[in-house]
């Protein structure tokens, strides 16, 4: 059994967002690969890709498919819960 924080942390949910405001749905980022990318998003847009430490972000096509993927699913999610709500 995980520990709750790391359960916490595995299953992030965006309840105080647009689309609990608009839509009223929370989102879950069930292993939290959502909130990674949006992270990585917000260092290349507003840091010019830099890490903290100077040094630049680089990516694999693999790193490129699981985006994909994780977004698509994310997306999913909020298609299903829309139409449910």
């Amino acid at each position: 059994d995980l520990h709750p924080r790391v359960r916490r942390q595995r299953q992030m949910c965006i309840r105080d967002s647009t689309y609990t405001k608009l839509f009223g749905i929370s989102i879950c980022d069930t292993n939290g690969d959502m909130n990674k990318h949006f992270r990585i998003r917000h260092v290349i847009a507003h840091r010019n890709g830099r890490k903290k430490d100077g040094g630049l972000y680089e990516f694999t096509l693999r790193d490129i498919d699981n985006l994909i993927n994780d977004a698509n699913g994310f997306v999913k999610q909020i298609l299903d819960k829309i139409k449910m709500a």
